[in-house]
């Protein structure tokens, strides 16, 4: 099989940054997007967004508009979810 034609196939393609995607933009976390991401999640826990099987979808969304504040790139509940629990696993 050739590599080349497989990649175009499964749409998948190489940021500048080697991340592998598939057809969605990979979102580059600068400290204070990240920080400001942190800060609307605790803003939502605090208001009771919070629930034993993580945030309410208002909850994420604290954290979204925290990050879209610091960039001008797309971000969206799944970004952060994503990132929030990439924090807990490295963290």
């Amino acid at each position: 099989m050739d590599i080349n034609s497989s990649a175009s196939t499964l749409n998948v393609s190489t940021s500048s940054q080697g991340h592998a995607t598939t057809g969605r933009s990979c979102l580059e976390w600068s400290d204070d997007m990240h920080r400001a991401m942190l800060e609307g999640l605790v803003e939502a826990k605090a208001q009771g967004l919070q629930t034993d099987g993580g945030f309410k979808k208002d909850g994420w969304m604290h954290g979204v508009r925290g990050a879209q504040d610091h960039t001008r790139q797309e971000v969206t509940k799944e970004k952060v979810n994503n990132k929030f629990d990439n924090d807990g696993r490295n963290g």
